[in-house]
C-alpha cells in the first residue's frame, strides 16, 4: 500500500476512534456545576432548647428557649462521593433582621449543592439592644456558638450526611461573616468581658464558644430526624472560612497562639456598613462595638503566615452581589449578577484548593495491541474510589473499577485515558498511554516433515475440509486461549495446517512474551489466519526488541530458533536452512534437498516421543476422515503407515524449553 495512502487511511480512522468510547468524568466538580438539581432537607435541628433573647433594657434579658434549624441542600442521590466537603453558611441582617431562607442563602446554598457540595443555611439566634455596647457584644457571641454547634453537627452526623469531617467550611454574609469570623479565631481564653454573667442585671454566663449541646441523628433518616442531644466532642472551629464583608471585634483574636482557619474575604472598599478597616459598624453608630474588617484582617493573617484570599472591591458597598439584607427583591434575582457569579467563582476555585487531590493513577497495560483483538488495562486499586476510563481506538468491552477490557479496532494510534476520583469527589489529573494498534509481524519459514512423508498431500487437511475454523491448541498441554479462527473459503489453496508461534524473552528461553496461532503454507510461511496475505502478528511485544522464536505443532517435536530475531523482521528466520538454524541436536529431519523439517511423532506435544505417544496413537487407529494428532501423513486417517513413520522417530526429545 502507498505511503501516502496509508496515512490517510490512519487520519481518518483517528477521527472516528475519537467517538468511539468515552465515558463522562467529570473533572470540574466543586469548580462549576455538576448536577442539574440539588435535594434540600429542610427545617433539620442542629440544636435544641436554646436560651433566645426576645427582649433586652438596662442589661436584663428576656429569654426564651428556641430549636435552631438548618435547611440543608447536597447533590442528588445519584451522586457516588462519600466524603463530600460542606460548606455552612449564616445569613446577613445584623443580629437582628434575617432568617436562614434569606433569598441569597439558599440561592447559594442551592448553587453550591449543585457543584457538589453539601451546604447549609442556619437560623441562628438573632435579638439585642442596638443602644448598648454590651447587648451587641452578647449577640455577635451567641451568633458564634450557634455557628460551633452547626459545625459541630455536622462533625458529628458525618456519615448520614456524606459529609468529610475534615472539609467543613463556615461561610457568612455580614452578620454571618462576623460569626464565622469568631467562631474560627477567637479562644475561650479571649472571650469578651461580656459574654460572663453581668454585675447588676439578670444577664447570665453565656458559657464557652462550644457550650451548647447538639443534636445525633439516630434513625439515619433526615426527611424525619430522630435525634439526640449531646455534648458533642467535636471541634466547632472550621477548616476554612469565607467571609464575606465581615469583620472581627478584636485583631489581637488572630494569632499564631490559637486556632488558624485559612480564610477567603470579600469586602467592598465603600462599605460603611461593615467597614473594611475599624471603625463602628452601621455608619459608626455611636453605641456599636469596634469591628474590623477584610482589609485589617488581611493585614492580620499575612504577619501570622496564614493562609488566605482578599479580595477589596473599589467603589462597592456592602453586599455588593447584589442583595439588601439578603434579600434579591421581586425578581428573586441579585441586583449585580456579574459581581454574584464572581464571588461564588472566587469561593469556588479558593476551596477547591484544600480538597485532597488524588495521585495521577498509573495505568498498567500493553503499549502494543493488535486490531480487533482485546487487552485488559488495569490500575492500583484504592479504598471508595471510583475510575473513569476513556478510550480512544477501541471500544470497552468490560469494566471493573481498577480495570478495563479494550476490543481495538483497525490499525493506528490509541489511547488509553483514566483518572481518579477519590471519595471526597475530586478527580485527578488525567494519566494517557498511548497503544500503537500495530501489530508485529513476524516472517518465519518452517517445515513440517508430514508434509513430505510418504503418500502425503501437504494440503490433504484443508483439501478435505478436515482444518478446524478455530485454533486447535486450547487444550493440554498448550492451553493456548487465543481467539483465532479462520473462514476456510478464504484460505489459499496451498493452506497446510495450524500451528503455535511463540516469541521467547532472551535473557530468559522458558518466559514467553507473546504467542499467535498461525496458518502454515506448503512453501514454509506461516500468515495471520485473518488475513493470509499478511504475516503472522504478534500483539504484545515491543517494536526493534529481540526475541527467541518458537515454533509448535500438534503432532510435530517443537522447536526453538538458535539466535535471537529482532522483531518485527524483513527477512524471514528460516527454520529449514540448516539444523543449526534451532536449539540443540537432531532437532530436525532433512527432507531430500529441500531443506529441513519438523520431525513428526509427538502426538501429545509435550516435547519428547515416549510409550504415551504410541499409546496416543494406538487411541485413534483405524479412524478415518478427521483431525487427528497421530494422522502423521494428513491424509485424514490413522493407519499403519502412520505408525511407520513415528517409528522411525520414536525416542526424540525436544530441547528443555520447549518441553511441557
Amino acid at each position: 500500500m502507498p505511503l501516502l495512502q496509508k496515512i490517510l487511511i490512519l487520519v481518518f480512522s483517528y477521527m472516528i476512534y475519537c467517538n468511539l468510547y468515552s465515558q463522562n468524568c467529570n473533572t470540574d466538580r466543586y469548580l462549576s456545576a455538576t448536577f442539574n438539581s440539588s435535594q434540600i432537607f429542610s427545617n433539620v435541628v442542629y440544636a435544641k432548647d436554646v436560651p433566645e433573647l426576645q427582649f433586652s433594657i438596662f442589661g436584663n434579658e428576656t429569654i426564651a428557649n428556641t430549636d435552631l434549624s438548618m435547611d440543608i441542600r447536597m447533590p442528588p442521590n445519584t451522586d457516588t462521593a462519600t466524603k463530600r466537603p460542606a460548606i455552612i453558611w449564616a445569613h446577613s441582617g445584623g443580629f437582628i433582621l434575617g432568617s436562614k431562607a434569606n433569598d441569597d442563602m439558599q440561592a447559594l446554598i442551592d448553587t453550591f449543592a449543585r457543584r457538589g457540595y453539601v451546604t447549609a443555611s442556619i437560623h441562628y439566634r438573632l435579638g439585642m439592644n442596638i443602644f448598648d455596647d454590651v447587648s451587641a457584644e452578647r449577640a455577635v457571641y451567641r451568633g458564634t456558638q450557634d455557628a460551633s454547634a452547626a459545625v459541630r453537627f455536622f462533625r458529628e452526623n458525618a456519615a448520614l450526611l456524606g459529609v468529610d469531617p475534615d472539609l467543613i467550611f463556615i461561610a457568612g454574609s455580614s452578620a454571618g461573616a462576623v460569626a464565622a469570623l469568631h467562631l474560627a479565631y477567637v479562644e475561650d481564653s479571649e472571650r469578651p468581658a461580656s459574654t460572663f454573667a453581668q454585675a447588676g442585671t439578670n444577664a447570665l454566663d453565656l458559657g464557652n464558644v462550644h457550650s451548647l449541646q447538639i443534636e445525633q441523628i439516630t434513625n439515619n433518616n433526615l426527611n424525619s430526624p430522630i435525634s439526640t442531644s449531646i455534648s458533642s466532642l467535636q471541634s466547632g472551629i472550621p477548616n476554612v472560612v469565607i467571609a464575606c464583608w465581615g469583620g472581627i471585634g478584636d485583631l489581637s483574636w488572630i494569632n499564631a497562639a490559637g486556632s488558624t482557619p485559612s480564610a477567603i474575604l470579600l469586602h467592598g472598599l465603600d462599605d460603611d456598613v461593615v467597614f473594611p478597616d475599624c471603625q463602628q459598624p452601621f455608619q459608626n453608630f455611636g453605641t456599636m462595638p469596634i469591628l474590623c474588617g477584610s482589609e485589617e484582617i488581611n493585614t492580620k493573617l499575612t504577619t501570622i503566615g496564614v493562609a488566605h484570599e482578599t479580595h477589596l472591591y473599589e467603589g462597592e458597598g456592602h453586599e455588593f452581589w447584589g442583595a439588601s439584607n439578603g434579600d434579591f427583591g421581586a425578581d428573586n434575582q441579585p441586583d449585580n449578577a456579574t459581581l454574584w457569579q464572581e464571588v461564588i467563582d472566587k469561593i469556588g476555585a479558593f476551596l477547591y484548593d484544600f480538597l485532597p487531590q488524588p495521585s495521577i493513577p498509573d495505568i498498567v497495560g500493553v503499549t502494543v495491541a493488535c486490531p480487533n483483538t482485546s487487552n485488559v488495562y488495569s490500575t492500583t486499586e484504592l479504598p471508595n474510589s471510583t475510575y473513569c476510563w476513556e478510550v480512544v481506538g477501541g471500544t470497552i468491552s468490560s469494566e471493573d473499577g481498577s480495570s478495563i477490557e479494550v476490543l481495538w479496532e483497525t490499525e493506528g494510534i490509541g489511547n488509553v485515558s483514566l483518572r481518579m476520583t477519590n471519595e471526597n469527589g475530586v478527580s485527578s489529573d488525567a494519566n494517557e498511554l498511548l497503544v500503537n494498534i500495530t501489530p508485529i509481524r513476524v516472517k518465519v519459514k518452517v517445515f513440517l516433515e508430514a508434509m513430505f512423508a510418504e503418500n502425503s498431500i501437504a494440503t490433504n487437511l484443508f483439501n478435505k475440509n478436515l482444518l478446524p475454523e478455530q485454533q486447535p491448541y486450547n487444550a493440554i498441554p498448550w492451553n493456548y486461549n487465543g481467539s483465532e479462527s479462520v473462514n476456510t473459503s478464504l484460505l489459499p489453496a496451498n493452506t497446510v495446517d495450524w500451528v503455535l508461534v511463540e516469541a521467547r524473552n532472551t535473557t530468559n528461553k522458558f518466559e514467553v512474551i507473546d504467542r499467535a496461532a498461525g496458518i502454515l503454507l506448503s512453501n514454509g510461511k506461516v500468515v495471520s489466519p485473518n488475513n493470509p496475505a499478511e504475516d503472522l502478528a504478534l500483539c504484545n511485544l515491543q517494536q526493534g526488541e529481540s526475541y527467541y522464536l518458537v515454533v509448535r505443532h500438534r503432532n510435530h517435536l517443537d522447536i526453538m530458533s538458535s539466535n535471537s530475531v529482532v522483531l518485527p523482521n524483513i527477512v524471514p528466520y528460516d527454520f529449514t536452512e540448516a539444523e543449526n538454524q534451532v536449539e540443540g541436536t537432531n532437532q530436525l529431519i532433512n527432507v531430500g534437498g529441500l531443506g529441513f523439517a519438523m520431525l513428526l511423532g509427538d502426538v501429545n506435544g509435550d516435547g519428547v516421543m515416549t510409550l504415551s505417544d504410541f499409546n496416543a496413537f494406538g487411541a485413534q487407529i483405524s479412524q478415518l476422515n478427521e483431525y487427528l494428532s497421530s494422522d502423521f501423513n494428513f491424509d485424514g486417517h490413522v493407519l499403519i503407515g502412520d505408525f511407520n513413520l513415528y517409528q522411525k522417530n520414536a525416542s526424540g526429545i525436544g530441547v528443555e524449553e520447549i518441553r511441557y
